[in-house]
């Protein structure tokens, strides 16, 4: 599907206010190889009908949270890897205030092509320690990024 502009420009904003761009640490991934780390897009909004159109425009699964009676219903749609760096390269020109966060999670997903390799039995091959560390690095600058109040 071709986006214009004026689309791309409007969910940049979207996802400057209301939006989350990080990444996933999971330890206990591919038998005791090294960790993977994910990047991730999370976008959540009280506006049913925003979040049902770009859910069902990207073909994300929307989830509705309710924290109390008296909080609104928080519509959220969660991706990641392929499906959360499509998004961001779709909006990085335009994004403000998430720009860096943006461009850490597209060069942490270059890394993992690498990581797709298998050998001759079909299981991952072992990631090198340089690319694992780069990897280290991009999601602790992330995490930074991410920290409230910085």
């Amino acid at each position: 599907m071709i986006y214009n502009s004026l689309f791309r420009n409007w969910l940049a904003g979207f996802i400057d206010g209301e939006g989350c761009i990080t990444a996933t640490y999971n330890k206990y991934l591919l038998n005791n190889y090294y960790p993977s780390i994910t990047p991730h897009f999370i976008l959540g909004n009280t506006d049913k009908k925003i979040m049902y159109y770009l859910g069902n425009l990207f073909q994300i699964k929307i989830k509705e949270k309710q924290r109390f009676k008296k909080h609104k219903i928080l519509y959220e749609m969660r991706c990641e890897s392929k499906k959360a760096v499509n998004i961001l390269k779709l909006v990085y020109p335009y994004l403000r205030l998430k720009k860096k966060q943006a461009k850490l999670c597209l060069e942490l997903y270059k890394t993992i092509n690498y990581f797709r390799k298998t050998n001759k039995k079909g299981q991952f091959k072992k990631l090198d320690k340089r690319t694992f560390k780069k990897r280290v690095l991009l999601y602790k600058k992330l995490r930074k990024l991410n920290k409230r109040g910085v």
